[in-house]
């Protein structure tokens, strides 16, 4: 019996989209026709009944299969309880309009807005509610401004550290995989195997097993089930969500043999040389920084027609030459960039009339973290492989077809990760 609801609840996400869909256009035109009162408005009012019915049907074919899927457990009380009952006003609310629509339709249309407002109101709620128990409740607000945050109880991002090695291992490194990957099921409205992941204190309570036991991963439940085969029922993630890559699990051996502390820097846990790339790999930072003047004077720049950004707490110089603005870009003007070359970290040449004569004055550019030049007529970039920070190479639409190029420079370039070809 269990593997028979278990199949038939899982139809819940597929048919829960009908009653959204048909509802919604439901409320809308019902506002409509009591808002413009115009030839359009009133070409609607024949549909009503009919969609009206459709919806209520769809909804409580939801609530039903819904009701099924939460058999399946690891969800909640309280979470459970605010999306089932919302569902289950929605759709006595709309079995209300669709019997009005048919039998009482002075009254009907005597208060359709009321019941409209109603429906988008409980749809909003019904519909926020489930989205929580899927993505788990942070997913709509992780993105937004701090004083959002605040305002619903999540916790706070840590400003970017400035390099790879001021960065806190959980909070910036870690933290990050698991929000990507597990927190969908393991948050505070849906917490499979009674783990919470969302927060540094619940991740470390545990649930039924402890997730993490600080200097020993193997006792530890969280990595034990990443390591696992993909075929095995016990493998996380579940459910065909991507499964963590190699540096990522490496990374998660890493923080919990080095005790799994909180806010324990990368200097701090004095990583050896293959663990520092091992990082700079898997993560957006970098050991390497580039520090210069906010007051740099790039005048001679600007006046040869590059975009240049300063990039914060000194980090470098984002230089930009776009095709058809400013001067025509040729080898002279590429050589001014020169006195600048150990601050230039991200160049953008795109879409340029440049060919291999450019290659050895780019070469010369040993902190370049970021290099595009996309749409060019280069062919050989095998100079290249002497940038030794270089992290991401962007050759997309140009005669480069060598492959011994690429993996000349990988094969030299131990921190390119990103090749756009």
């Amino acid at each position: 019996m269990d593997s028979i609801t278990q199949f038939l609840g899982r139809f819940h996400i597929l048919i829960l989209h009908l009653p959204i869909g048909i509802l919604m256009l439901v409320a809308i035109s019902m506002l409509l026709i009591k808002i413009q009162r115009t030839k359009f408005a009133n070409h609607l009012k024949p549909t009503l009944p009919f969609l009206l019915f459709s919806g209520t049907i769809s909804a409580v074919f939801a609530s039903v299969l819904g009701y099924l899927l939460s058999l399946n457990g690891g969800y909640t009380e309280s979470a459970l309880d605010l999306h089932f009952w919302s569902a289950i006003v929605l759709s006595i609310i709309a079995a209300l309009a669709t019997f009005l629509s048919y039998k009482k339709k002075n009254i009907f249309h005597k208060f359709s807005h009321v019941l409209a407002v109603l429906l988008l109101i409980l749809l909003t709620l019904t519909g926020h509610a489930g989205g929580n128990l899927t993505h788990g409740d942070t997913y709509l607000f992780e993105h937004g401004p701090d004083f959002v945050k605040k305002a619903v109880g999540m916790e706070l991002e840590l400003a970017p550290p400035k390099s790879l090695d001021e960065a806190q291992f959980y909070g910036h490194i870690i933290k990050p995989i698991l929000r990507t990957s597990c927190v969908s099921c393991h948050s505070k409205s849906k917490r499979e195997g009674d783990l919470d992941m969302s927060t540094y204190a619940s991740l470390m309570k545990g649930g039924t097993k402890l997730a993490i036991q600080p200097n020993d991963i193997t006792t530890s439940e969280i990595y034990k089930r990443i390591t696992l085969p993909h075929d095995n029922k016990k493998f996380m993630p579940t459910e065909g969500k991507k499964p963590l890559s190699d540096e990522q699990i490496k990374l998660m051996a890493i923080w919990i043999n080095s005790g799994a502390q909180q806010e324990t820097t990368v200097t701090e846990l004095n990583l050896s040389t293959e663990e520092h790339i091992l990082l700079e790999k898997a993560t957006h930072f970098s050991t390497h920084k580039v520090l210069i003047s906010e007051n740099i004077d790039v005048t001679p720049l600007t006046n040869n027609g590059f975009y240049v950004n300063i990039l914060p707490s000194g980090y470098g110089l984002d230089i930009t030459h776009y095709p058809k603005v400013g001067n025509k870009l040729n080898k002279d003007i590429l050589e001014s960039l020169l006195p600048f070359k150990n601050q230039i970290v991200w160049l953008k040449l795109s879409r340029n009339k440049i060919d291999n004569r450019v290659i050895p004055i780019l070469a010369e550019f040993t902190e370049l973290k970021k290099l595009s030049i996309d749409g060019t007529e280069i062919t050989d970039i095998t100079a290249l492989k002497n940038l030794t920070n270089l992290e991401f190479l962007n050759i997309y639409n140009t005669p480069i077809t060598n492959e011994n190029q690429l993996i000349s420079i990988k094969d030299n370039n131990p921190k390119l990760t990103h090749i756009v070809k």
